[in-house]
């Protein structure tokens, strides 16, 4: 493993920048301290200062356990490529899989 932020991993950064690699980030844990309470578990301003940056040159996406809904919510003003919230259940990437809402419509108890 080369460590971004040694002086071989600038080679590193910069062909994923070249290449216009999806940079994807995990919310809880990651992104925000592990989650006490996941409706407050807090992000650092300068946290979402730099993903916004980051956002506006290199595709990013974000994973959650929360909703779609509650992480735009919490990260407002980055420009994301993509949100997957709901542990993968409520993807932002194209049109939604309506065989797969088909299926968990009929887990209902």
């Amino acid at each position: 493993m080369i460590p971004i932020l040694s002086p071989g991993g600038a080679a590193v950064v910069e062909d994923l920048v070249r290449a216009r690699a999806l940079l994807v980030f995990d919310l809880e844990g990651a992104l925000a301290s592990a989650p006490v309470d996941a409706d407050e578990t807090p992000i650092r301003p300068e946290a979402l200062d730099l993903l916004r940056a980051v956002s506006l040159f290199q595709p990013c996406a974000v994973v959650s356990g929360q909703s779609r809904a509650e992480v735009l919510r919490r990260l407002p003003g980055v420009a994301f490529a993509g949100v997957i919230g709901n542990h993968g259940a409520e993807l932002a990437f194209g049109p939604r899989d309506r065989d797969a809402e088909r299926l968990v419509a009929g887990w209902r108890v």
